[in-house]
């Protein structure tokens, strides 16, 4: 598990990389998770952002994709690595029938 200042870098590193690429993000309350906005202010994607060795807690990405889900906006998730280059995944909810 990261310590609490990994967290952060890791979310500033994502939240800079964004607002270089033009996007209006903010900080959210859901973990260590930022939201993209457009020129309205409304919201149009959540991020939720891990380090490449920090293990995959499937709890907190089922509650960002509910979020998601719930506000009708994209979920995605950024992995940022030792050197603090970022991969962006989508993330989607689907559903396996026979």
């Amino acid at each position: 598990m990261l310590n609490f200042d990994n967290m952060i870098w890791n979310k500033l590193v994502v939240y800079l990389d964004l607002r270089m690429k033009g996007k209006k993000v903010s900080f959210l309350n859901l973990g260590s998770s930022l939201g993209i906005s457009d020129k309205s202010n409304k919201l149009n994607a959540i991020v939720f952002t891990i380090s490449e060795n920090e293990n995959i807690d499937l709890n907190k990405v089922i509650e960002v994709l509910s979020f998601a889900k719930t506000m009708r906006i994209e979920a995605l998730m950024a992995i940022v690595d030792k050197y603090g280059d970022i991969t962006y995944y989508n993330l989607e909810e689907i559903s396996l029938h026979k």
